[in-house]
């Protein structure tokens, strides 16, 4: 367990006042289920509640990826590291990649950072903390936000703009954002005809570099307003990626979980759901810490994957669910523990 550094847990709670409100999902000027009008007060329970639970994510995953001799070297061969974050808010995942980068000694480059978020606060809180980091760090970014509204259509514009001039990027990450689209109960119909998962997706493979990734990441919830209109994301969120996959066989792959990248082609499980369980803490959960379940997917170019997963020792079985009903995957078949609990190698993890 990686407790938020303490200089970004004073600044958020006692400079930004940060307000730690765990309890509360639907409250006035507050919606932690779609954060684009989320107001000043909201955008402080955002990061006082959500923001140190994205920092922890991130940062774990990333020095996970990192510790893969092959993904790590890329990285240091580059001369400038291009970042692109979509739906970015207050920043919280963008903060643990860069301490990812500088602990796992690859800061040593210049560093472009591109954001792209809707909630004019939530920019502004954003930005506070990249400045932080870096002078707290006596670090250099070159940090480009965009103020944009995430429709369907904005998002196509966007990346066309980048297929234009030709910008490529190592690593893309969207943390907890694309779920948002799913939980308006009026507009869910066209979020599953869109397919927003499957979108952005086929989007980013579009802007990644040869030995390039993408970390896409989202809550393990149904929308907790109207639990029964749609699926758990984790279900949709494979769906929708495996699809996209499996159509695009020659220029996107599976990285993670190791259980797709292995066996994505022979998947036999139609409603996969796989989940991740963070132990999160700082300054206002006391001595205990608070859990946060997440599922996400790493993919890269199918030339770079293939030397990443060749690296790796193969296992019979991977656990991919640590939650109430933990699951483990075997082949593409996705199976409940039935009485012990075995001890598996983390499908999520290089190991």
């Amino acid at each position: 367990m990686t407790p938020l550094p303490k200089y970004i847990d004073d600044y958020i709670f006692s400079e930004l006042q940060a307000e730690y409100s765990p309890g509360y999902r639907n409250i006035e000027h507050f919606n932690v289920d779609y954060n684009l009008y989320n107001s000043e007060y909201g955008n402080r329970i955002y990061l006082g509640t959500y923001f140190p639970r994205s920092w922890v994510e991130s940062f774990t995953i990333f020095n996970e990826l990192f510790s893969k001799n092959i993904i790590k070297s890329k990285i240091e061969a580059r001369t400038f590291l291009n970042i692109l974050d979509i739906g970015t808010g207050t920043g919280g995942n963008i903060i643990g990649l860069l301490e990812s980068l500088r602990i796992n000694g690859l800061y040593n480059k210049k560093i472009n950072l591109v954001t792209v978020e809707g909630n004019k606060i939530a920019i502004e809180y954003q930005k506070k903390l990249v400045r932080l980091f870096c002078k707290r760090h006596n670090l250099e970014i070159n940090h480009i936000c965009k103020e944009l509204i995430l429709t369907k259509d904005s998002i196509v514009d966007f990346f066309n703009l980048l297929n234009t001039k030709n910008i490529k990027f190592d690593i893309v990450s969207s943390f907890k954002f694309a779920s948002e689209y799913y939980n308006i109960q009026s507009s869910i119909n066209d979020a599953l005809s869109t397919k927003y998962f499957k979108l952005l997706a086929n989007l980013v493979s579009r802007v990644l570099l040869p030995s390039g990734f993408f970390l896409f990441l989202d809550l393990c919830s149904c929308n907790f307003g109207h639990p029964k209109f749609r699926d758990y994301t984790p279900i949709i969120m494979t769906k929708e990626i495996k699809e996209f996959v499996n159509e695009n066989k020659d220029n996107i792959s599976f990285l993670i979980p190791i259980t797709c990248a292995l066996w994505s082609g022979i998947c036999k499980t139609n409603e996969c759901y796989t989940e991740r369980i963070f132990q999160v803490k700082h300054s206002k959960t006391g001595q205990t810490y608070e859990r946060s379940k997440v599922t996400y997917k790493v993919f890269s170019r199918p030339i770079f994957a293939k030397e990443v997963i060749e690296s790796v020792v193969k296992k019979q079985k991977y656990q991919t669910c640590f939650g109430v009903k933990p699951k483990y995957c075997s082949d593409g078949c996705l199976t409940s523990f039935q009485n012990n609990i075995v001890d598996l190698p983390n499908g999520f993890k290089f190991e």
